[in-house]
Order: C-alpha cells, then sequence, then structure tokens
C-alpha cells in the first residue's frame, strides 16, 4: 500500500496519453528515466549497443520512436512512433527499411513480438478504449482484436 503526499522526484518526466510515465524504478530503487516535456517526446536516432557498451548508429531516419522491440530473430526492430499517426512501424536491420504496420485511426503502441516472429501484439485505442490485438509482422492478414475491454 502507498501512502503519504505525493512529492515530484524529478523534474519533466514525459507523460503518455494514458497517465504512463516514462519513468521505471527497479527492486532496489533505482529510477531510470526519460528526461523531457510533452506528450509527443523528442526525435531520437536508432543505435545498436553490443555487450562491450559499443554504440553503432542505425541509418533510420530521426523520428519520435518509443517502445522499440527487436524481433526473436534479430533481424527487425518494432517501434511505435509517436508522431501524428501514431502507429507501429518496423525497422528492418538489413534491408535499412521503415515499414509502417498498423494503419488504423487510433494509438497504436507497445508493440510485443510473438516468440516465432510472425505476428506483432499491440495496445491501441482504435474502438474507443484501449485493447489488445494482433497482427501478422509482414503486414499479410487483418488485425485481430484479442480483448473485448470496456
Amino acid at each position: 500500500m502507498v501512502v503519504g503526499t505525493p512529492v515530484a522526484v524529478v523534474p519533466q518526466v514525459p507523460m503518455g496519453p494514458s497517465g504512463s510515465v516514462a519513468a521505471v524504478v527497479a527492486n532496489d530503487g533505482t529510477l531510470v528515466y526519460m528526461p523531457g516535456s510533452g506528450e509527443l517526446g523528442p526525435e531520437r536516432t536508432l543505435v545498436w549497443v553490443d555487450r562491450q557498451a559499443q554504440e553503432t548508429p542505425i541509418p533510420a531516419p530521426a523520428r519520435r520512436y518509443t517502445y522499440p522491440r527487436l524481433s526473436p530473430d534479430g533481424a527487425r526492430v518494432a517501434l511505435f512512433i509517436n508522431d501524428q499517426q501514431q502507429d507501429i512501424w518496423l525497422w528492418d536491420l538489413a534491408r535499412a527499411t521503415l515499414t509502417r504496420v498498423t494503419f488504423e485511426p487510433g494509438q497504436d503502441t507497445y508493440p510485443v513480438w510473438t516468440p516465432d516472429g510472425r505476428r506483432l501484439l499491440f495496445g491501441s485505442n482504435r474502438s474507443g478504449v484501449a485493447n489488445l490485438y494482433a497482427q501478422a509482422a509482414d503486414g499479410t492478414s487483418p488485425v485481430e482484436r484479442l480483448t473485448e475491454s470496456t
């Protein structure tokens, strides 16, 4: 149970439309956050970081990338781009291409790969309220609504 008066720990942490913040607290109490303000957030570039902490730039254009998720085979990255469309996109690492995956009105966010890498699951408010959806990563099948949340 949380009790007491709220206290600001760090200023200007972006808040999403659902009230979520760009921050997480680890079990040991460590706070990690993304500084900034506003809902859209800053444009970012993508980098590949190896196990020795060496960064290699990825030649994707600067966009408002959020929630990157590497495919199980390591060949693609699913991303939410927080712009006017608010859709899921895929960056193909070998082909160096950025492809839009979702197209419906509403915010499609939090992409997650299925273990076989064939489908993406994501949250969306396209039905008016947030629900879970699934779609073939290659776009060959229609979007499937997985939940009926009110």
